[in-house]
């Protein structure tokens, strides 16, 4: 790309496997080669800010520790790949193995693996745009609510077919979920506990233990339930999808509660 190191944009034949997320959809969102026709997105360097994907393949290359005392890249992803199949498609499945996202802001892409980064922009509720509409959405209706998760993984040891993940539950989450009863015996009303399982199929992640970080962190994301719908002065014109923004509110009771950006 204009940069230093043995691999040449301009040559393929100096490309290496990757299994790096980052690294693999930024190929998938520049487009692959392949004969005459271009596989993927088709976007140029310009559209693919390096600082943003450099920081998120660093983030893939960073070293978590294993159960055995070992460490092991933080987000590997591996998939086999048709000509018939939809980019967008394998990009998916590559951000889930992932707990990732990208948008496309002004015409350029910007992605986001794991839990996001730190605050951009700090307000308050004066800040707000008074004369544009509000909305807080505190919890999602039940059909969209989760407090166990469950996986599937291609498994190399089962010769890549695909297997169950150990589940994760939480009791307290099936216990604030549960819904009322009238319990009989106890001449009273009680709660049942209700559990609200979301499945997830990582087509992409051969990785036994990155499966179930993968799995943790979706459902702890499923328990942040709280929306605002807000509008903010020119001072936040710098802020994009997926960045952080820190919101003290006398009104709402947050003190430094950290939102991620949707839509802008």
């Amino acid at each position: 790309m204009g940069g230093t190191g043995p691999q040449r944009w301009s040559d393929p034949a100096t490309w290496t496997v990757s299994h790096n997320t980052a690294v693999q959809a930024y190929n998938i969102l520049r487009g692959i080669s392949v004969g005459p026709e271009i596989w993927g997105g088709g976007a140029s360097a310009e559209a693919l800010p390096l600082p943003v994907f450099t920081a998120a393949m660093d983030r893939a290359d960073s070293a978590v520790l294993r159960a055995d005392d070992t460490s092991e890249p933080r987000y590997r992803t591996g998939l086999e790949v048709l000509a018939a199949d939809e980019p967008a498609s394998i990009l998916e499945d590559l951000l889930t193995a992932a707990n990732g996202d990208v948008a496309e802001v002004g015409g350029e892409w910007r992605i986001r693996l794991g839990e996001p980064e730190g605050p951009v922009h700090f307000f308050g509720d004066g800040d707000i745009v008074i004369s544009k509409p509000q909305d807080l959405d505190p919890f999602p209706g039940l059909e969209q609510t989760h407090n166990a998760v469950t996986g599937t993984w291609p498994d190399p040891d089962s010769l890549w077919e695909a297997r169950e993940a150990p589940p994760i539950h939480n009791p307290a989450w099936e216990e604030a979920d549960g819904d009322l009863v009238w319990d009989e015996v106890l001449t009273d009303w009680i709660r049942r506990p209700r559990r609200l399982t979301a499945a997830l199929t990582l087509n992409a992640c051969p990785y036994g233990q990155q499966v179930q970080r993968v799995m943790r962190a979706f459902i702890n994301d499923e328990r942040r339930f709280a929306a605002h719908h807000i509008t903010l002065g020119p001072e936040a014109a710098h802020v994009e999808p997926l960045d952080v923004i820190c919101w003290t509110s006398a009104r709402n009771g947050y003190d430094a509660k950290l939102f991620e950006v949707q839509e802008c």
